[in-house]
């Protein structure tokens, strides 16, 4: 039973729901994006389905390491914002925590070795390695300075999107890549979204979290530029996120994928344009917290759209 209860409260550290996004997100562009243009075209994919599953794993153990690094740093400031979600120290002793994050980067570092030298490219597996690094200094520094630490986890974000065509040289093949052109751009198109929905979610988890992070001396854009300051930047950010997507819906109905332009509309932009409206109006914490978990049902809803143009694809 005391064996059961650890593990649960793994999985709690290494955030397993977010984990599941990052999983369901690059399955589904490969599979729902990627690979009915890779048929039309009359091309193969340069990884395996085996080979695919290991680099998913690998970013996965990377994500799930920058989980727990992050919390071992925060130990002193998750104890003021939210001690009942408190796992290191109090479920999970510090060493064990360490040990873990060693054991996730190693495993993912080396799945991505794998992968280069699978893929006769020496430098592919860089990004891991960099985003390892990032997050270790992210957790260290970073999360600390305003706006940078934002930046560097939305960048880390969208580079799950990114990673896929990395990976797969065909993308960056001079004989390939114009013909597969339009889908590089709407990869890179999803990967702004996610980049900017998430800035918009770090900015306001800062809000939420602003008492603590006052206390233990951090600089973050509330604390540095103020509530009001932090809000309008928010909120300036998803402005540019809505007009992105009024480019994608009038580009859906120029295409005449009705489906998707309207789906984009009642399940991406509308909500969107309420939490806009709700964020402008929020003043306590509880509020940053509705809306903070609102902007992560919008990230489902627009990877789902994925599964929406399957259907004009296939």
């Amino acid at each position: 039973m005391r064996s059961i209860k650890s593990w649960k409260y793994f999985f709690k550290l290494i955030r397993y729901p977010n984990l599941l996004y990052i999983l369901f997100t690059q399955y589904l562009l490969r599979y729902a994006l990627m690979s009915p243009v890779f048929q039309h075209e009359g091309l193969h994919f340069s990884l395996p389905d085996l080979h695919f599953a290991l680099l998913v794993f690998s970013t996965l153990c990377i994500a799930a390491a920058g989980y727990i690094i992050n919390d071992y740093f925060d130990l002193n400031i998750d104890q003021i914002n939210k001690p009942e979600k408190v796992i290191i120290d109090k479920h999970i002793p510090r060493r064990w925590a360490i040990a873990w994050h060693s054991i996730l980067n190693l495993t993912g570092i080396i799945i991505a070795l794998y992968l280069s030298w699978y893929l006769h490219s020496w430098w592919m597996w860089l990004c891991q390695a960099v985003c390892t690094l990032l997050l270790w200094f992210y957790s260290t520094h970073f999360k600390r300075l305003p706006l940078i630490g934002n930046v560097i986890i939305s960048g880390l974000t969208s580079f799950t999107l990114i990673v896929l065509i990395i990976y797969e040289p065909q993308f960056y093949n001079s004989t390939h890549a114009q013909m597969i052109w339009p889908l590089n751009r709407l990869i890179w198109l999803y990967a702004v979204c996610a980049f900017l929905l998430s800035m918009v979610r770090e900015i306001v988890k800062d809000l939420e979290d602003l008492f603590g992070d006052s206390k233990e001396g951090c600089h973050t854009a509330p604390i540095v530029w103020g509530i009001q300051a932090s809000k309008w930047m928010a909120t300036g950010i998803l402005i540019a996120f809505e007009l992105l997507m009024i480019y994608c819906i009038s580009q859906a109905f120029h295409l005449e994928w009705i489906l998707a332009g309207l789906y984009l509309i009642v399940f991406v932009w509308f909500p969107v344009l309420l939490i806009m409206f709700y964020l402008i109006r929020a003043i306590a914490v509880r509020n940053y917290h509705i809306v903070s978990q609102l902007i992560k049902g919008v990230m489902l809803t627009g990877i789902i759209s994925m599964a929406v143009l399957y259907l004009y694809l296939m």
